[in-house]
């Protein structure tokens, strides 16, 4: 049988690979794969850490917030990034409509 702490660091890692595979996903742009790995880290978290946890615990715990904290940030540059560049794409799509439309109104 696990200890509670062995059960612990098991499930940390979990919701870390959570994240990691966010990241890759994000990498790739399967966003709608971002949100579905978010949705179930958001159920694990809440399931295993919504109480107090032990005292013993609380470095590993501790470890485990501050790995999560430096993933969240890599998420949040490439989401950034992402809607940065979709910004610009839906510009440039907008002015080739107005030179289109000003050029058939021309014709």
């Amino acid at each position: 049988m696990k200890s509670p702490r062995s059960e612990l660091k098991m499930q940390l890692n979990d919701i870390i690979a959570l994240a990691e595979r966010q990241i890759t996903a994000a990498q790739s742009d399967d966003w709608e794969l971002v949100e579905e790995l978010q949705e179930k880290r958001q159920r694990q978290l809440q399931q295993h850490f919504s109480g107090k946890v032990a005292e013993d615990s609380a470095p590993l715990v501790r470890i485990g917030i501050e790995k999560l904290k430096a993933l969240e940030l890599q998420l949040l540059t490439i989401t950034e990034r992402a809607q940065v560049a979709t910004a610009q794409t839906l510009q440039q799509t907008s002015k080739a409509s107005k030179v289109s439309k000003a050029y058939s109104q021309h014709k």
